[in-house]
């Protein structure tokens, strides 16, 4: 694992408590919902290098790849990038972690990584388009990319909204988007969008029960989903930024 100087949100290095939230019904939930989305679009052919950008202390979702799938978790805090390179470890799986800002990696133009996942975020980097632009800088020609966000249409967003201003935690600093200005920033940093996707469609509530969850999936309607995911392809050359 490699350290490198990196702008976290204030807060956003408490791993334990990150891990502790995905341990609870509400974060098993979460990451059922978004693998069950994520898994078709993952290659068949394994990709041989994969950058998961913005990765958290527990590569959240490391089960989705291939065990032949070399990965590069890579987020601002080290903490977190210390907690990705115990796990890769744990999990006997190829690869490694850094500490490095998304908007500035340490990696070489078109570098091999044939897919490109980052979740949950693009809405705390103080430059979206500029993260962007860097994971198409590195990714390799024809490469894919799956980039999810948080829904600012969703139900999520309102109970942000009324619990924002009671609580410090960094979650409640972040910007949501629209579906429409995630294809906006992804065209305008190299991106060809090919489909979108909603995940997470109930409210953070404090079930007790994962299968709960499950059931409110059915009757909350698509616009008001907690997440959006694009699944786009790199075009051949890097755009120029204003």
């Amino acid at each position: 694992m490699k350290a490198t100087p990196a702008d976290a949100p204030p807060g956003w290095s408490r791993s334990a408590d990150y891990q502790r939230w995905f341990e609870r019904p509400l974060g098993r939930a979460y990451r059922r919902s978004i693998e069950a989305a994520l898994r078709p679009w993952i290659p068949a052919r394994a990709p041989r290098l994969a950058l998961d950008a913005g990765c958290g202390p527990i590569l959240t979702f490391l089960d989705v790849f291939d065990r032949a799938t070399r990965i590069v978790a890579v987020d601002c805090s080290f903490e977190m990038a210390r907690s990705a390179h115990a796990r890769l470890a744990s999990e006997a799986c190829a690869g490694a972690a850094l500490c490095a800002s998304v908007e500035r990696l340490p990696f070489p133009d078109e570098a091999r990584f044939e897919f490109v996942l980052s979740l949950n975020c693009l809405e705390f980097v103080s430059d979206p388009r500029a993260a962007l632009a860097e994971l198409h800088r590195v990714a390799a020609p024809g490469a894919t990319a799956v980039i999810g966000v948080l829904n600012r249409g969703g139900t999520w967003e309102w109970t942000r909204r009324m619990r924002g201003p009671l609580s410090p935690k960094a979650y409640y600093r972040g910007a949501f988007f629209t579906a429409e200005e995630l294809v906006q920033a992804l065209a305008a940093s190299g991106w060809r969008v090919e489909e979108l996707r909603r995940a997470v469609c109930f409210p953070p509530l404090p079930l007790p029960n994962v299968e709960w969850f499950g059931w409110l999936e059915r009757f909350v309607p698509d616009a008001a989903a907690g997440v959006i995911l694009a699944r786009a392809v790199r075009a051949t050359t890097s755009p120029r930024l204003a």
